[in-house]
């Protein structure tokens, strides 16, 4: 095997499918010059070092970030993957797509589905992640969605929150189903909102419906300009029309069990509650001083306790809200926080049983669970994951799926190809962390 002396020149080019390029002089006397070899996937990779041996077939090696790298033989899947699933202890990566999971949430009425935001559309999957059925409407195709909010009672009622463009995400589609995805419609968020489109200037996040009444949807918006602000959303008719919340609410939960409960986070940091199902919203007494915080995670337990997290401070209340226990979180990292969700993607709780799932991101970054509303915490992932950026629960009387999208990561490949190009066989070589190809 000889090294070839490095007239060798990468480019990448953007487009549907994304390809390394390199620009070879050959070190075998028999096939002088120069010659195009193409290989990669549809994402970024990087050239680390090759040889060519004595019968001109080349050996390349690099770092590459596509799932659908060619591979055949060895490790034929990634390190890492976009999205994983715990069922009974065991992690399993799953790969729905060689492309990124953007949004997930699963149908609490119907154990082991799942809905899921990747390739330019919305899939649900009735297995838990094993098989997918593409979902037929009109969807954006210059970026993925960036939400999904499914009834909880019935799971027939489902929201879709979908950037336009990657070019200007602040105008957004919101798609509504009320037949379990099989037929959609684009609900009517244009109206005129201080005299100005809300489609053009106040993204949604944070979407959430009333379990009791699905065409009740509340939501954050951010307003856009030169100082943004946070606004609260309501909607009674399937968010074809909105209207200010009073006061500034931007983050919501409802009580599965108890029709009419709710919970809310203010602007200002204030915790609220409803009786009524967001007809009124009666602010609770004070916690104590908290860190600066855009949002929460709220989640509402069976036994009707409920948690906040605010920042970096987790509290409890067991009397509907007159008293609260700030709690301990657990591990060394931070609550994990979602670009398009905001940090209500941080905590999550199983409706049946009461456990409360925690994302914490850090270098290491893990997954942790409470079966005592949190006052205790266990790991649920034994080894460290990349960033995490979402969750759902798939609740089930004896055994709950759990479900988390990880950033990608990226992986070292090694390939052998003919003189002509063709690949002989490839392989990816990495773990679940970034790696690299250093030559």
């Amino acid at each position: 095997m000889v090294f070839a002396p490095r007239p060798c020149r990468y480019v990448t080019i953007a487009g549907p499918f994304l390809a390394a390029l390199f620009y070879i002089g050959s070190a075998s006397a028999q096939t002088p010059g120069m010659k195009l070899i193409t290989f990669g996937g549809n994402d970024q990779e990087s050239l680390a070092g090759f040889a060519i041996d004595h019968d001109g077939n080349y050996y390349i090696a690099g770092t590459t970030a596509s799932f659908d790298l060619p591979v055949n033989v060895l490790q034929k899947h990634p390190g890492g993957a976009y999205l994983y699933r715990f069922r009974a202890g065991q992690a399993d990566p799953l790969y729905p797509w060689p492309a990124a999971v953007s949004a997930i949430a699963t149908d609490s009425s119907h154990p082991g589905y799942l809905y899921a935001s990747f390739h330019y559309a919305v899939w649900r999957s009735p297995d838990g992640g094993d098989t997918w059925q593409h979902l037929e409407a009109d969807w954006p195709t210059a970026a993925d969605c960036t939400s999904i909010t499914v009834a909880p009672k019935d799971g027939r009622s489902i929201y879709v929150l979908c950037p336009v463009g990657s070019s200007n995400p602040s105008r957004q589609y919101l798609f509504r189903s009320t037949d379990a995805g099989v037929n959609w419609v684009r609900a009517r968020n244009e109206q005129d909102l201080w005299g100005q489109q809300l489609f053009n200037f106040a993204p949604l996040r944070n979407l959430t419906m009333d379990p009791s009444n699905p065409q009740s949807v509340w939501a954050e918006g951010l307003l856009l300009g030169e100082i943004p602000q946070l606004i609260g959303l309501h909607s009674t008719d399937g968010g074809d029309t909105w209207i200010e919340t009073d006061p500034t609410l931007i983050q919501f939960a409802f009580d599965d069990r108890h029709a009419g409960i709710a919970y809310a986070y203010g602007s200002d940091g204030s915790y609220y509650r409803s009786t009524d199902s967001g007809l009124t919203w009666t602010k609770l007494a004070s916690p104590p001083p908290q860190a600066q915080s855009f949002g929460a995670s709220i989640a509402i337990l069976p036994s009707g306790d409920v948690l906040f997290l605010s920042g970096n401070l987790l509290q409890r209340t067991r009397d509907n809200g007159a008293t609260w226990q700030t709690l301990p979180l657990p591990g060394s990292g931070t609550p994990c926080q979602s670009l398009y969700s905001g940090p209500n993607s941080a905590l999550s709780a199983d409706s049946l049983t009461g456990s409360i799932y925690l994302q914490m991101c850090g270098n290491q970054s893990y997954i942790f669970r409470s079966d005592d509303a949190g006052a205790n915490w266990a790991r649920v992932n034994a080894a460290g994951l990349p960033d995490l950026a979402g969750q759902a629960i798939s609740p089930a009387p004896t055994a709950s799926e759990y479900f988390a999208i990880v950033r990608k990561s990226s992986d070292v490949f090694v390939a052998k190809l003919s003189p002509s190009g063709d690949m002989i066989w490839s392989t990816f070589l990495g773990g679940v962390h970034d790696d690299t190809a250093t030559g």
